[in-house]
């Protein structure tokens, strides 16, 4: 066993694997990966207890990489990705860090169905990011859920945003063309506005609603401090724009705020299978290349 990796090849069939390790920190980072495209999966693992300025895990110009089922707790960064792309955070709890997670000059990662909680600075950062992808987190208790700077093209959909103390989401102003649809956002603030966004008027604005994108119906997000009126007409949709938080007096809002809470779905049944056999087709793998090397 190899730097901790427990089976593999590193290719898209054969990942490399890392998993069942507890691992401690104290003084440095817990894993560190960097300049590879190897696919690798970091699974069942405990890594916590980073020391100052340190990741739990830190992913530096990786391609690939997937982390699934893991507690990253305790450290300065739960996560930190630099010039990153196509990694997959899922069903991993990510907890009492001073941050969950950065991603800074990282593009096309997937963060779903995780635990992004109790962070003493913000649950998620993107810093200079672009094209990552949010469903089905639980971001709550951090200061703010997630900070978006410099960022555009983020997707963020069918998330919880709840008692973070500050904004669940804040956008500062030269981040563009991210959306925000069909999440929920409650009590945030301590009560205040629940979200914030300093981005200019324009083509490249941020998106909180779906009003005029076909096909219909309309959605915007739940807002727990704005869920009526809605008699004109009774659509599910409150009658007022919900407004955000913003900076010289911009007027950014969500036009189409949703009376009844998301339904946020669990984990999707074709990502499930995925998630089972692909680590079945992993093995059977290395018992077939095993056994073809005893002969």
């Amino acid at each position: 066993m190899a730097n901790g990796v427990s089976d593999g090849a590193g290719t898209s069939g054969d990942p490399y694997i890392i998993e069942g390790w507890d691992i401690s920190a104290t003084g440095t980072y817990g894993i560190k990966m960097e300049n590879t495209t190897s696919y690798v999966i970091i699974r069942n693992c405990k890594i916590h207890d980073s020391f100052y300025m340190k990741g739990c895990v830190e992913l530096f110009k990786t391609d690939h990489v997937r982390l699934e089922k893991n507690s990253i707790q305790n450290g300065y960064y739960g996560a930190f990705l630099w010039y990153s792309m196509r990694t997959t955070f899922t069903l991993s709890d990510i907890s009492n860090n001073i941050c969950g997670i950065n991603f800074s000059y990282s593009f096309t990662n997937t963060i779903t169905h995780n635990n992004i909680t109790y962070n003493g600075q913000n649950g998620v950062d993107l810093f200079t990011a672009s094209t990552n992808v949010f469903v089905g987190n639980s971001i709550s208790y951090n200061f703010h859920g997630l900070s978006i700077i410099n960022s555009t093209a983020a997707s963020i959909t069918y998330n919880n945003f709840t008692y973070n103390s500050h904004y669940g989401v804040i956008i500062f102003s030269s981040s563009k063309k991210n959306t925000i649809i069909l999440n929920n956002f409650i009590s945030n603030n301590g009560g205040g506005t629940q979200a914030y966004d300093d981005t200019p008027s324009g083509f490249n604005q941020n998106r909180w609603n779906t009003q005029g994108t076909p096909p219909p119906p309309n959605h915007g997000n739940h807002w727990s401090d704005w869920t009526s009126p809605d008699t004109s007409p009774k659509d599910g949709i409150v009658d007022m724009p919900y407004f955000l938080d913003s900076s010289g007096g911009m007027n950014r809002l969500d036009v189409c705020p949703l009376v009844d809470p998301v339904a946020v779905p669990e984990l999707p049944p074709l990502f499930a299978i995925l998630v089972c056999v692909f680590p079945l087709l992993a093995l059977f793998i290395a018992i077939r290349r095993r056994t073809a090397q005893a002969g």
